[in-house]
C-alpha cells in the first residue's frame, strides 16, 4: 500500500513583495508622481535640464492653493529644489536627485566642489545666498572654484551675492516661450480657437524641441489655454485675454 503525504502550501507571505520596495517609492506623494508625469512628456531631444514650472503642476491640480502647500512641504523634505527664473518672475522645480546628477555631470573631475556637499546645504537652507567669503568657507573652495561654478553656470551672481541655480535655465525659458507663442499662433489661426489635442500633439514645433504635451501643461496650468472634454477627444481651446 502506499501512503501519500499531504503537504500544505505555505501561507501567503503579504508584505514579501514590498519589502523590496525602497520606502521612498512606497511614499511618493501626489505632487512628486505628477512632476514625474511632466517631464515624462520633456523630449529627450530637447537637451534642457528636467525642469517643472508651478505652473505645469497646476495643469494636472486643480487646487492650486494644496499645490503651493504640497511644494513648501516637499522642499521641506528635501524631495525638490526651487529655483527662480532672474528675467521673470516664474520659479522652477527640479526633483533634489536629479539637480545633484546635474551638478555632478557638470563640475565632477573640473574643480574640488563636490556635488553632494551643494544639495545638502540646498536642503538644510533652500533659499540661502552666500557673500564670496561666505562661499569660500563653506564649501572650502578657492577663487579658481568660485569662477569656473560661475562660468559653468552653476553659481550666478544676484545683488553681489552668490546663489546656485540650473545650468542653461536662461536658454530653457527661451525654448519654453518660443514654443508657447508657436502653439498659441496655431490655435488663433482658428477661426474657432479650438483644436482637438490628439491633432495638435501631432504637429512638430519649428524652433522649440521640448515637446507639446510638456510646454500644453504650461499653457494650461498658466490660463492661456483650456483643455475640455468632449466625445471625439479633448479640445484645447484659446483662452483670450
Amino acid at each position: 500500500m502506499h501512503s501519500f503525504q499531504v503537504v500544505q502550501p505555505n501561507p501567503p507571505q503579504e508584505d514579501d513583495d514590498f519589502d523590496e520596495i525602497p520606502d521612498e517609492i512606497l511614499e511618493i506623494s501626489e505632487l512628486e508622481i505628477n512632476i514625474l508625469h511632466i517631464l515624462q512628456q520633456l523630449s529627450p531631444d530637447s537637451a534642457v535640464s528636467p525642469i517643472v514650472s508651478r505652473s505645469m503642476i497646476y495643469s494636472l491640480i486643480s487646487n492650486r492653493t494644496q499645490v503651493d502647500k504640497d511644494i513648501i512641504d516637499l522642499q521641506r523634505a528635501g524631495k525638490i529644489l526651487l529655483f527662480s527664473f532672474r528675467s521673470s518672475t516664474l520659479d522652477y522645480i527640479m526633483l533634489t536627485n536629479d539637480y545633484e546628477s546635474l551638478l555632478k555631470g557638470t563640475i565632477s573631475g573640473n574643480c574640488n566642489l563636490a556635488a553632494s556637499k551643494v544639495v545638502s546645504v540646498l536642503k538644510e537652507n533652500p533659499s540661502e545666498s552666500f557673500s564670496k567669503l561666505g562661499i569660500k568657507s563653506k564649501f572650502s573652495v578657492s577663487d579658481e572654484t568660485i569662477k569656473f561654478l560661475i562660468e559653468c553656470k552653476v553659481l550666478s551672481i544676484v545683488n553681489n551675492n552668490y546663489e546656485f541655480s540650473v545650468p542653461c535655465s536662461g536658454s530653457y525659458l527661451e525654448l519654453l516661450n518660443k514654443g508657447k507663442l508657436e502653439i498659441l499662433k496655431v490655435l488663433k489661426r482658428k477661426a474657432s480657437h479650438e483644436i482637438l489635442e490628439n491633432e495638435l500633439v501631432k504637429m512638430k514645433l519649428k524652433h522649440c524641441k521640448l515637446g507639446i504635451q510638456y510646454i500644453l501643461h504650461d499653457l494650461i496650468g498658466s490660463n492661456s489655454l483650456k483643455r475640455i472634454k468632449c466625445g471625439t477627444g479633448n479640445l484645447i481651446r484659446w483662452i483670450k485675454s
